[in-house]
């Protein structure tokens, strides 16, 4: 009996805490782009790379998502099935620092775009 409560109480313990450091899309903050590195470009310029910007941030925000639901189930799973598990599963780390990169560009060009061509 005190095993099984012991069990109970580690994964409920995995559950509420979320074993890992894995992060949904909407946790990332994008990494800081200075406008200027878009201010020269025209508006049809700045419109096209906004475009293109926004389709790779959603893109890019899925795949972050992505790779985090698989590590959690995976997570669980270990929780589960092998303790000692949990040391070898790798985190979102790549995806999410890719996508705060994104982000970050997204957003200046966005305020670029909000300053310079909308009126």
């Amino acid at each position: 009996m005190k095993k099984l409560t012991l069990m109970a109480g580690i994964v409920s313990i995995a559950m509420l805490s979320g074993c890992g450091n894995n992060k949904s899309a909407s946790e990332v903050v994008g990494v800081h782009t200075p406008d200027s590195a878009y201010a020269d470009l025209s508006c049809v310029d700045v419109k096209s790379e906004y475009l293109a910007l926004e389709k790779f941030v959603l893109e890019s925000g899925h795949a972050v998502d992505s790779k985090k639901n698989q590590q959690d189930n995976k997570d669980m799973l270990a929780v589960f099935l092998f303790l000692p598990a949990l040391l070898f599963i790798d985190e979102n780390d790549k995806e999410v620092a890719k996508y705060a990169k994104i982000k970050g560009k997204y957003e200046a060009v966005k305020r670029v775009f909000l300053k310079k061509c909308v009126k």
